[in-house]
């Protein structure tokens, strides 16, 4: 299957799914990458080569979903992309949420192994802090963090 006309796709970052995404910071450094910002529920690294890997937080992963995952920015029509996707085979682990800042999709391969679909700011970022990665439903969900 080819990329339909129209439909571009850009690499993005890495993901890596983790419980503590400060503490892990220092580990990450040790392989070359440098601390970027702290974006409440994750924080962002960017390796010497260029690459940003971004630890972020999801207390209640699936432990059949593997820890990294590969993003992406969606340029053009969302809803062509996925239906491309979906085509090829692709199987939608999590949708947008009310809470995303952007369009926020979770996409699993044959064996639940996720690329992330990151579409534009459409409104303004929780506080850091404020939200932590969860899962409801089956679905990831951002919620609240109340103190």
């Amino acid at each position: 299957m080819t990329t339909s006309p129209g439909l571009t796709l850009s690499i993005r970052n890495i993901a890596r799914y983790v419980q503590d995404p400060n503490a892990n910071v220092p580990l990450y450094e040790a392989m070359g990458f440098t601390f970027v910002r702290d974006a409440g529920d994750m924080v962002v690294l960017e390796h010497t080569d260029g690459m940003q890997l971004i630890l972020h937080r999801w207390d209640e992963r699936p432990t059949t979903m593997l820890d990294t995952a590969i993003g992406f920015t969606i340029s053009g029509a969302g809803d062509d992309l996925r239906n491309h996707l979906e085509a090829a085979g692709w199987k939608l682990l999590r949708a947008p949420h009310e809470s995303d800042v952007g369009y926020f999709f979770i996409y699993g391969d044959l064996d639940g192994n996720p690329i992330n679909l990151v579409g534009k700011p459409v409104s303004q970022a929780p506080e850091p802090g404020t939200v932590r990665l969860v899962l409801k439903d089956g679905m990831a969900v951002a919620e609240p963090i109340l103190n």
